[in-house]
């Protein structure tokens, strides 16, 4: 329990340095959440036409965060010393919802009181990295600790809530462990319960969902279908009512445009760099890595078979299938890393040691998607620019001293070696630059430099050549 406070301890810090949470993309959940929590339910998710706040277009996330935050707001009574929009304000289809709900969010410090309750997300992942070492007889110890403090202080991690504030992000990946280790317990049923809650919360769960569906019995698998229909007929269905369908939206999309007539989103990948459009960036981006993640899970399934089920093997089928997410989507943000990032630490972790390259890598991911939020300020002065600025010097010195130690006792570190030449490289300056680090290395280019190496790492164990005794050995050697 001890592990569980210092942890969330860690993790509301490092989140508080960073300026707390951020009000980047909070428009996506909170507005929705004070309608519902105001009983505004058909106005929670208005009409397309009428979904702008300050003149830019709204998408919505998928509804259980929302629900969660609702709840929270309605049982903390945020903001109820200031009358909320009536629903005669509201307008014909929801037309003035948005920028009303916006204003009176703005006002005071209700935005800030909605913002802190994301910091309940990080209760949901730490609960799901705690079921899942125990379900793999890992955790009550050192190990399980370890594990949560390196989760709670990785820079995708606190990006979740410090740069653009996606806690649904953190609730779906505590989910997806949920589910695991109910697979791994083998309760079918619960683990069907777990992944449908965390589709609802985040739709890159989808690509959790395939894999975990395949590796059930097969006489298994209509319990796990039946849970997640049930789910779905308690949650979605009343909701759906209430909004004349339009929650479907958020549920099927999410806050994706990815297919919409023209690019919207920073981009910085791949898919972006070859300028498709419409269907065709639609395939490349949603559709793709669910056809990767269901055919690396039938290749591993055919493999493996029922070992398959096995922790070690199950977190790097998983963690593979999610790290697809990366590799194909339109646009690439510091977050969008926590799935894969939270994956491969806790297979270090199953497996007995956590790697060097594990944590270079993680370095790496936060220099070229920096946490600190555009808007960091110190002393009432924005200083993002200087602090950016300075990261780089504070990964290079450690990870100097590591390879000047390990070449003092004879060992090359070749991972110390080529992380130190891409930190100079990429982002070193002399003299030391008043302003935040220019990118010499294209965006697209550090997605394929640290996806590739996060997918290689995870599948590790599935690619093992006589892998069943390997693996089954490893984990035992690492308990």
């Amino acid at each position: 329990m001890s592990s569980w406070v210092v942890a969330t301890a860690v993790f509301v810090c490092a989140t508080l340095i960073l300026g707390g949470a951020s009000e980047g993309d909070a428009t996506q959940s909170i507005y929705s959440a004070m309608l519902i929590a105001h009983g505004d339910f058909s106005c929670a998710y208005p009409p397309a036409a009428f979904s702008h706040f300050g003149g830019y277009p709204l998408t919505f996330t998928s509804p259980l965060y929302t629900l969660v935050s609702a709840i929270a707001g309605w049982a903390l009574r945020i903001g109820g010393g200031l009358p909320f929009p009536p629903s005669s304000a509201l307008g014909v289809n929801c037309a003035h919802a948005m920028p009303l709900v916006g204003n009176w969010t703005n006002s005071g410090t209700i935005l800030v009181a909605l913002l802190r309750v994301g910091y309940l997300s990080w209760l949901v992942l730490a609960a799901g990295i705690v079921a899942l070492m125990r379900a793999s007889g890992k955790g009550r110890n050192r190990r399980e600790a370890a594990v949560l403090m390196a989760i709670a202080s990785s820079g995708p991690v606190v990006s979740c809530l410090a740069a653009y504030f996606h806690p649904e992000d953190l609730m779906a990946m505590g989910l997806v462990l949920l589910a695991m280790a109910s697979v791994v317990r083998e309760r079918w049923w619960l683990a069907g319960v777990f992944v449908v809650l965390g589709v609802l919360t985040q739709l890159f769960v989808v690509l959790a969902a395939i894999p975990l569906l395949i590796v059930l019995p097969a006489q298994q698998r209509l319990r796990f279908l039946n849970a997640a229909v049930v789910v779905v007929i308690v949650l979605v269905t009343p909701l759906a009512i209430v909004t004349s369908g339009r929650v479907w939206h958020a549920v099927l999309l999410g806050t994706s445009r990815a297919g919409s007539p023209h690019v919207v989103g920073a981009g910085g990948t791949v898919a972006f760099a070859l300028g498709l459009h419409g269907p065709a960036l639609f395939l490349l981006s949603r559709i793709a890595p669910m056809v990767g993640a269901a055919v690396v899970a039938w290749s591993a399934w055919r493999r493996w078979g029922e070992r398959l089920r096995e922790p070690v093997l199950l977190v790097a089928l998983v963690g593979t299938c999610l790290a697809l997410r990366v590799l194909f989507d339109v646009n690439t943000f510091n977050y969008y890393y926590m799935a894969p990032v939270v994956s491969v630490l806790l297979l270090d972790a199953l497996r007995g040691r956590f790697r060097g390259e594990t944590f270079a890598l993680m370095w790496l991911v936060t220099l070229a998607y920096s946490p600190i939020p555009l808007n960091y300020m110190w002393r009432g002065t924005v200083v993002v620019p200087n602090v950016r600025a300075a990261l780089p010097y504070l990964v290079a010195v450690p990870l100097l001293v590591v390879l000047v130690i390990s070449a003092y006792r004879h060992h090359v570190r070749w991972f110390l070696i080529s992380s130190l030449v891409a930190v100079s490289v990429a982002f070193i300056r002399f003299p030391l630059s008043n302003s935040q680090y220019s990118p010499v290395i294209p965006s697209w280019c550090w997605q394929l430099l640290l996806v590739v190496p996060l997918v290689y790492w995870l599948s590790e164990p599935l690619r093992r050549a006589n892998g069943r005794d390997q693996v089954a050995t490893e984990a035992l050697d690492g308990g």
